[in-house]
């Protein structure tokens, strides 16, 4: 038994939803308030710094809607109402963030308590790799990222996009409105943060090859035209968002740093090779040790054949997601490479999914599965344990 939609019928299930949305929006934002009041461990106040920044330099931030956001909201206004709109932009996504955890749960056929435990769970967890503690993102993949606030507002959608995508692989006819919706998510995450649909788009491409090899010699004809018409829409729509972000940000003056323009270059394992020797991070190492949890998990429940498809794209995403971070960086005119790691997202936006999906399949085959579970239950509930201990670590003076 795998994910089904029976229980976004149900009145309950949307007013837990609700609840869900209301309490995470309302724990999140004197949290995000605080640390950025602390000033550090998070980029709240520079990403509005940088709105302003872009009113009179030649400083393009086209790549997300979120700058565009903060500015129209705030009324064009200073630093402090910019980051009151930061504030409320990143507690609302928040909130959504967790109440589609909460749907995710409701899926697979929790009950109100495991609901509750594994979205609280899926919400907070950190990664199982501890090491950096001042920049929890180098390095490893966490299910949860607070600092960041393009991908705070990102992972809802991506969220949205990944459900509507696996619906619209597993339906035998698709409606033009369910066409509509599929792009318009697509749109959403695309403009939200571009990293996701970077790596998620190539994702889906590689398991319609891997769908399409995988159907009888007779029938890779009728399955190759059946995927092109559900998948394809997706990735011209993304392409064109894309090819459209990369024109707004880098044409002209372009992206500006440190008085230099920006530009990404092929440069493989440059980032992992600059956070081994300026932060002391092993991301040779750390990386695929913060994929344990969810490899433990996914081998599991692989019997299932309900989560096959879910499970082998939100896999294929992460994997797309960390050869573009491997291969690719940010680099400065001068050739310095840049220690922000921003081809990462893409995996961290995936793996955020990834973790959702894997131990919601993993709370509703408790019963049945062999002793093994023990492993990943330690396993999942050290990364809460580790992301309350990062909650404490940023809220500390």
């Amino acid at each position: 038994m795998g994910w089904s939609t029976g229980p976004l019928r149900e009145r309950s299930t949307w007013l837990g939803a609700l609840v869900m949305f209301a309490v995470g929006a309302a724990l999140s934002a004197p949290f995000f308030s605080a640390i950025s009041k602390l000033g550090r461990r998070t980029d709240l106040a520079w990403h509005a710094e940088l709105v302003i920044e872009s009113r009179s330099q030649p400083n393009q931030l086209s790549y997300s809607v979120y700058y565009w956001l903060l500015d129209t909201l705030s009324g064009r206004g200073d630093l402090d109402a910019l980051i009151a709109v930061a504030m409320v932009l990143v507690s609302v996504a928040y909130g959504l963030r967790v109440a589609l955890t909460w749907l995710v749960f409701s899926m697979v056929g929790l009950g109100m308590v495991g609901r509750v435990v594994g979205t609280v769970a899926a919400s907070i967890a950190g990664p199982i790799t501890v090491s950096a503690q001042d920049d929890i993102y180098l390095g490893k993949l966490s299910p949860v990222i607070w600092h960041n606030s393009t991908t705070i507002l990102a992972v809802p959608f991506a969220l949205l996009l990944f459900a509507s995508t696996c619906w619209l692989l597993t339906r035998p006819r698709v409606s033009i409105r369910a066409h509509v919706v599929q792009l318009a998510l697509v749109l959403l995450s695309g403009w939200t943060k571009p990293n996701f649909i970077l790596a998620f788009i190539p994702a889906l491409a590689v398991w319609c090859v891997i769908a399409v090899g995988a159907a009888p010699a007779g029938e890779r004809g009728a399955t190759f035209r059946e995927l092109w018409r559900k998948a394809a829409p997706s990735g011209i729509v993304a392409a064109a968002i894309l090819v459209t972000q990369y024109v707004l940000t880098y044409s002209g003056p372009g992206l500006q740093m440190l008085g230099q323009s920006v530009s990404n270059v092929f440069d493989p394992f440059a980032v992992w090779e600059l956070w081994s020797t300026a932060f002391g991070v092993r991301p040779f190492v750390t990386v695929p040790t913060s994929l344990i949890t969810p490899l433990v998990l996914s081998l599991l429940v692989w019997r299932g054949k309900g989560y096959r498809l879910p499970l082998v794209l939100a896999w294929l995403a992460v994997v797309v997601g960390l050869l573009q971070f491997t291969l690719f960086a940010e680099a400065l005119a001068d050739g310095t490479i840049l220690f922000h790691g921003n081809w990462i997202w893409g995996a961290q936006i995936s793996m955020a999914i990834l973790f959702c999906l894997t131990l919601s399949a993993f709370m509703r085959e408790w019963e049945t599965l062999p002793w093994p579970k023990w492993i990943g239950f330690f396993l999942a509930a050290f990364q809460v344990v580790v992301g309350v201990g990062w909650i404490v670590v940023l809220l500390r003076p």
